[in-house]
C-alpha cells in the first residue's frame, strides 16, 4: 500500500515540477518580449494586479517550490481519502443498479411466463377447470367456457357443483361426481373427465378438473368394431380355411371351417407350426407344404396335398399374402381352398377322356373299314361309263365321303394325342423332296381356285434328315389346307427355312403365307384350341372340325417345335411351326447336282408377282446364278439391250406365262422380233392347269419349260439343260418324281378280307392292273392258302374272325411253307399307336391303312417287289370330271362353248330355257325352306349346281353348293340367308345373258 502511495506522490512531483519548469519557461520568454515594456506596464497596471503579478513570481521563485510541494503531499492524501470515499458510493450504486435491473428482468420473465401458460391453457382443446379447497372456480381456460356455453365472468367463482351438466335419472350430474368416460347427453355425447388434486398454498387443497370430448373416438371405434365384426362374420363363415402366422410360422389364429377341413380346433392348432401340424405323419416332405412368411407385396399360390387329423389326405389350393404393418412385415396369412373334389372330378374325367379315346381309337376299325368300301368302289365306279348325271351323284358321294373320313382322322387323331398314345414314328426322309411334293400335290387344288402355289426352301436347310415325315407332312398339309379354304385370290407361299443348327440337331421352320381373310389380333391367341374357329360364319361359310390346328400344335410340340401366326385381318396370314431334325451324312444318291457350271450364269426373271419375283432370285442365286428380275412383259427387251450394251448379255430368261397386260407369249414373241434378242434362251413359267398352252409357243421356240410350284431340282435341271451343260434331265429331276418304268410283270397276289365289300375293291384294283388274286374269307383261310402255293405278296387284313391278321401271319412265317419269306402286307383301320410295332413283330413288312389310298397301296407293293407293278392308274376323281366355273363370275360363257361342242345357238336355246324355268326352281328351293324340308332343299339345289355348272353360271353355281352343303349340315339360318342372296345373282344373270346376247347381234 505505502509503495503504491510513494509511487503516486512521485508522480505528482514530477507533473508539479514540470509545471514549474513550464512556467518558468513562459515566465522568460514572457519576460523576453515584454521586458522593454515591462516598466511601462508595471506602471499601467492597477494595484491589485501588480499584487498578482507578483504574487505568482512567488510561485516560480525556488523559495516557493518548497512550499507548494508541502501542499501537493496534503492535498494528495485528502485526494486519496476522497477517492476511496468516492469509490465505496459507487461500488454501492453499482449494486443497487444490478438489483434494480435484476427484479425488472425477473418481473419481465414472470410475466412472458404467465402470458405463455396462459396461451397454453386456452390453447388446449380439452376443457379445464380448477377450483379451490371450497369448491369454488378459480381459473378456467376457454374450452372451458365454450363447453359449459357460458361466460366468463359467469364461471369464475361459481361452485364447481352449480354447472349445469344436465339430469340423469332425476338427479343432475355433477362434475365432481364424473370419472374416466361418461355420458353426458345434453353435452353432446362422451366425455373421458379427469380430476387432480392441486396445492394452491398451504392451507388451500384445490382441484384440476380435465374435460376430453371423445364423440370422434367413440364412431372411429364404432366403425372399426363393425368392420372387425364383419371381417370376423366372413372369416368364421367362409368355406376356405385360415389362419394366421407370426414370424415364427406358428398359428396364431384359425377360423371354423379349418376345423371343417382338416379336423383341429382353435385351441388345438393355436401356437403350432402350420407345416408340423399338417404333415405330421412324415409321409409328405417339407416341400409338400412350406407356409413361408411372403416379402411385402409378395403373393405364394400352390396347389398341395395335405393331411388331415384323421389321417386323411385332402388336395387344397393354398394362398400365402404377408400381413404388413407399419411397412414391416409381421406375419402372415394362409389360405387353403378345398379341391379334392375337384381334382378327383378332374382324375374321372381324364380316366373318362382316356377311356373315350381307347373306344375311339379300338372303333376305327369298325368305322374305317366301311368308309374304306364306300371310297373304294366309289372310285372303281367313276371308272367305268358313266351319264353326266351319274358322274354327278358319284362325285357328290365321294367328296362326301373324303369329307368324313377327313373329320374322323382329325377326331382319331386328337384322341389319340388326348390320351397320350400317339408316338412318333422317326425315318430317314428327304426334306427337300417332302416339301416339293406337298407344294406338288396341293398346286391343283389351289389352281383349281384360281391361286398360284409357290414353294421356297433356304438352301441352308439339310435335305436328308431323320424325324416323323408322316406327321411333318400332316401339319404342312394342314396349314395349306387351310390357306386354301380361306382365300380367294392372289397367291400362297410356303417357305422352308434353317432356324438354328448345333452339331446334327437341325430346327427348321416352316410357313405358310396367303391373302386371305386374315384373323383379327384378339382371336389369335384361341385359334389353336380345339374346336374353335375364327367366328361362327366362318364354319358356316368354310367348314372344318375346328380341330386341325389343334392336331397341328399337339404334333409340332411333339417334333420339339412350335406353332404360331402372325396376321392382320384383311390383309393374309402367314402360319408357322418349327420341328426339330436329325441331319444326316449326306449320301452319294442325296448329294445335289454341281452348280460350278452356273457361278457366272446371268439369269433374267420375269414375273408381275413381286412373291414370285423373290422366291425364284433366292433359288437361282441358291444356284450361284447372277439374278435380274422385271415386273411385265414390256420390261424385257429393254433389261435385254442393257445388258447387251453393258457387256453383261443375259444367258437366260425365265418367263412367266400368265401376266396381265403383255403375256408369256407376247413377250415370247417380243424377244424372236428382236434381231439382238432372238437368239437369247427362254425356259417359260406356267401354272399347273396351263401346261397345254404350251403347244402354240413351239413355232416361237423355247429351251425349257417349269411347272409351278417349282421344286429346286427341277429348276436346275431344266436350267441346266436349257444352258447345253446336260444333255438330257436327269431321272431324279422328272415332273412325276418317279422312275421311267420299262415294262411291266403280273403278279401273284393272296388278298385276306373278311369284308366282302373290301374284297371286291381290293381284288378289283389289282386285276385291273393285271395281277392275279385268289381271295381268303379270314386268317385260317390265309394260312391254308399260303401253304399251297407261292404268291409274291400277301395282303392281310388284320381283324379277322376266326384267326387275325397277325396270327396268321406269325404262323405263315413259322411254317416252313413256300410263303416264309413272302412280304406280308398288312391292311389295317386301327389307329392305336405301335400298330406298325405289331405288324412287324407279327413278321408282315408294311402296311397300308384303310381306307386305302390306291396310290398309296401301288406304291407300297412296288417297294416290296422286285418286278415293276405297271402305270399308275388314271386318278378317277379327275376322269370326266367337267371343269366347274369360277364363283365369281356371272357368266362364263367361253367355258360353256367348249360342254356345248361351240355350237352357240344350241348353248343359247337351251340357256334360255334354262332361264325361263330358274325362278320356279328358286320357288321350289323357297317353299321347302318354309316347310323345314332341309333335306329336300339340299336335293333341289344339288340339281341345280350341275345345270349352273354346265351353262357356266358362276355365282349361281357356287351358291348352290353353299346352299347344298348348308342343307346337309341342318344349317337352316345360313341357307336362308343364301336362298336371299339366290334371287339377286339369279337376275343378275338374266340381265348379263341379255347383255351378252344384244352385243352380238348389233
Amino acid at each position: 500500500m505505502s509503495t503504491e502511495k510513494n509511487s503516486h506522490r512521485n508522480g505528482v512531483y514530477r507533473r508539479a515540477l514540470q509545471g514549474i519548469l513550464l512556467g518558468w519557461l513562459l515566465a522568460f520568454i514572457l519576460l523576453a518580449i515584454t521586458f522593454p515594456f515591462l516598466p511601462q506596464l508595471l506602471a499601467d497596471l492597477p494595484p491589485a494586479q501588480r499584487l498578482l503579478l507578483l504574487v505568482m513570481a512567488v510561485f516560480v521563485t525556488p523559495a516557493g517550490l518548497g512550499w507548494v510541494g508541502q501542499r501537493l503531499d496534503r492535498q494528495e492524501r485528502t485526494s486519496q481519502a476522497l477517492q476511496e470515499r468516492i469509490s465505496h458510493f459507487e461500488n454501492q450504486e453499482q449494486e443497487n443498479q444490478l438489483q434494480e435491473a435484476s427484479r425488472s428482468q425477473l418481473e419481465k420473465i414472470l410475466e412472458r411466463g404467465k402470458r405463455e401458460w396462459e396461451g397454453i391453457f386456452d390453447a388446449v382443446q380439452n376443457a379445464i377447470l380448477v377450483t379451490d379447497a371450497s369448491g369454488q372456480i378459480i381459473r378456467c381456460n376457454r374450452p372451458a367456457i365454450q363447453w359449459l356455453n357460458n361466460s366468463f365472468d359467469h364461471v369464475i367463482h361459481q361452485p364447481i357443483d352449480s354447472l349445469d351438466l344436465g339430469r340423469m335419472d332425476g338427479h343432475a350430474i355433477r362434475l365432481r361426481d364424473c370419472a374416466g368416460e361418461t355420458f353426458l347427453p345434453e353435452k353432446g355425447g362422451w366425455y373421458d373427465i379427469s380430476r387432480f388434486d392441486i396445492l394452491l398454498d398451504e392451507d388451500n387443497q384445490g382441484l384440476i378438473f380435465i374435460v376430453k370430448d371423445i364423440n370422434q373416438r367413440k364412431r372411429d371405434e364404432a366403425i372399426i368394431r363393425q368392420q372387425k365384426e364383419y371381417l370376423e362374420t366372413l372369416v368364421d363363415l367362409s368355406p376356405v380355411a385360415i389362419v394366421t402366422l407370426d414370424l415364427e410360422k406358428r398359428i396364431q389364429s384359425s377360423n371354423p371351417y379349418f376345423e371343417t377341413l382338416f379336423g383341429y380346433s382353435r385351441e388345438e392348432v393355436t401356437g403350432r407350426p402350420l407345416a408340423e401340424l399338417l404333415n405330421h405323419n412324415g409321409n409328405h416332405p417339407e416341400g409338400n407344404l412350406t407356409p413361408d412368411i411372403p416379402a411385402s407385396g409378395e403373393m405364394v399360390k400352390s396347389a398341395v396335398r395335405l393331411q388331415r387329423k384323421d389321417g386323411a389326405m385332402a388336395d387344397v389350393e393354398s394362398l400365402g399374402v404377408p400381413l404388413v404393418q407399419d411397412n414391416q412385415v409381421k406375419g402372415a396369412l394362409w389360405l387353403f381352398h378345398d379341391i379334392t373334389e375337384l381334382v378327383q372330378a378332374r382324375r374321372a374325367a381324364e380316366q373318362a377322356d382316356r377311356a373315350k379315346s381307347e373306344f375311339l381309337a379300338n372303333m376305327s376299325h369298325e368305322i374305317r373299314t366301311p368308309m374304306n368300301g364306300i371310297i373304294g368302289m366309289i372310285e372303281l365306279a367313276m371308272d367305268t361309263e358313266l351319264s353326266d348325271e351319274q358322274y354327278d351323284y358319284l362325285e357328290g358321294a365321294r367328296e362326301s365321303a373324303d369329307a368324313l373320313l377327313s373329320v374322323l382322322n382329325s377326331v382319331l387323331d386328337f384322341s389319340k394325342i388326348e390320351s397320350g398314345q400317339l408316338a412318333l414314328d422317326p425315318v430317314d426322309f428327304d426334306l427337300v423332296g417332302l416339301v416339293e411334293g406337298v407344294a406338288q400335290i396341293m398346286a391343283g387344288r389351289a389352281e383349281s381356285r384360281g391361286l398360284e402355289l409357290l414353294a421356297y426352301i433356304d438352301p441352308l436347310v439339310p435335305a436328308n434328315v431323320r424325324g416323323d415325315s408322316v406327321r411333318l407332312r400332316q401339319v404342312l398339309v394342314n396349314l395349306l389346307d387351310n390357306a386354301l379354304k380361306f382365300t380367294e385370290k392372289g397367291a400362297i407361299v410356303i417357305r422352308c427355312t434353317l432356324e438354328k443348327k448345333k452339331g446334327s440337331d437341325a430346327l427348321v421352320k416352316f410357313s405358310v403365307t396367303d391373302s386371305g381373310i386374315g384373323i383379327p389380333e384378339e382371336r389369335q391367341k384361341d385359334i389353336f384350341e380345339r374346336f374353335v374357329q375364327v367366328d361362327g360364319s366362318t364354319t358356316r361359310k368354310y367348314g372344318g372340325t375346328g380341330l386341325g390346328l389343334a392336331i397341328s400344335k399337339q404334333l409340332a410340340e411333339l417334333m420339339g417345335g412350335q406353332i404360331g401366326v402372325e396376321s392382320n385381318k384383311g390383309k393374309g396370314s402367314t402360319f408357322w411351326f418349327t420341328a426339330g431334325l436329325e441331319e444326316l451324312p449326306k449320301s452319294a444318291a442325296g448329294e445335289p447336282l454341281t452348280t460350278r457350271d452356273l457361278k457366272r450364269v446371268r439369269v433374267l426373271i420375269v414375273d408381275d408377282s413381286a412373291t414370285n419375283r423373290q422366291i425364284f432370285s433366292k433359288m437361282m442365286e441358291g444356284l450361284g446364278c447372277q439374278v435380274t428380275a422385271v415386273s411385265s412383259g414390256q420390261d424385257v427387251i429393254p433389261a435385254l439391250f442393257r445388258g447387251l450394251l453393258t457387256n453383261a448379255h443375259f444367258h437366260l430368261v425365265l418367263l412367266d406365262m400368265q401376266m396381265p397386260g403383255m403375256d408369256g407369249e407376247e413377250t415370247l414373241r417380243a424377244i424372236r422380233n428382236e434381231p439382238l434378242t432372238r437368239d437369247t434362251r427362254v425356259v417359260v413359267m406356267t401354272s399347273m392347269g396351263h401346261r397345254n398352252e404350251l403347244s402354240k409357243l413351239d413355232a416361237l421356240g423355247y429351251s425349257g419349260f417349269l411347272q409351278k410350284p417349282i421344286k429346286q431340282s427341277q429348276l436346275q435341271s431344266t436350267v441346266e439343260y436349257a444352258l447345253g451343260l446336260t444333255p438330257h434331265l436327269d431321272s431324279r429331276q422328272r415332273a412325276d418324281g418317279l422312275q421311267p418304268r420299262t415294262g411291266e410283270q403280273q403278279l401273284e397276289i393272296l388278298v385276306a378280307e373278311d369284308n366282302e365289300i373290301n374284297q371286291k375293291m381290293v381284288c378289283s384294283l389289282l386285276v385291273k392292273r393285271g395281277h392275279r388274286v385268289e381271295l381268303a374269307a379270314n386268317g385260317l383261310e390265309a394260312v391254308n392258302a399260303s401253304q399251297k402255293k407261292h404268291y409274291d405278296v400277301i395282303l392281310m387284313d388284320v381283324q379277322m374272325p376266326d384267326l387275325d391278321g397277325f396270327a396268321a401271319s406269325r404262323q405263315i412265317r413259322a411254317a416252313s411253307g413256300p410263303n416264309q419269306q413272302t412280304p406280308i402286307i398288312a391292311m389295317t383301320a386301327h389307329a392305336m399307336p405301335g400298330d406298325r410295332q405289331r405288324c412287324l413283330d407279327a413278321g408282315m413288312v408294311d402296311y397300308v391303312s384303310k381306307p386305302i389310298d390306291t396310290r398309296k397301296l401301288f406304291q407300297i407293293l412296288e417297294r416290296w417287289t422286285s418286278a415293276t407293278m405297271g402305270k399308275d392308274p388314271e386318278n378317277p376323281a379327275q376322269r370326266g370330271k367337267k371343269n366347274t366355273p369360277a364363283v365369281d363370275t356371272i357368266l362364263d360363257m367361253d367355258g360353256a362353248l367348249k360342254r356345248f361342242s361351240d355350237d352357240r345357238s344350241f348353248y343359247q336355246s337351251l340357256l334360255d330355257e334354262f332361264l325361263q324355268t330358274l325362278p320356279q326352281k328358286i320357288a321350289e328351293m323357297q317353299g321347302a325352306y318354309s316347310q323345314g324340308n332341309l333335306k329336300q332343299l339340299a336335293f333341289l339345289a344339288h340339281n341345280l349346281k350341275g345345270v349352273a355348272a354346265n351353262f357356266g353360271a358362276g355365282q349361281l353355281y357356287g351358291l348352290t353348293a353353299s346352299l347344298d352343303d348348308a342343307s346337309k349340315k341342318q344349317d337352316a339360318e345360313a341357307a336362308g340367308l343364301i336362298l336371299t342372296e339366290m334371287e339377286i345373282t339369279a337376275g343378275k344373270l338374266k340381265n348379263r345373258v341379255a347383255e351378252i346376247f344384244i352385243n352380238s347381234q348389233k
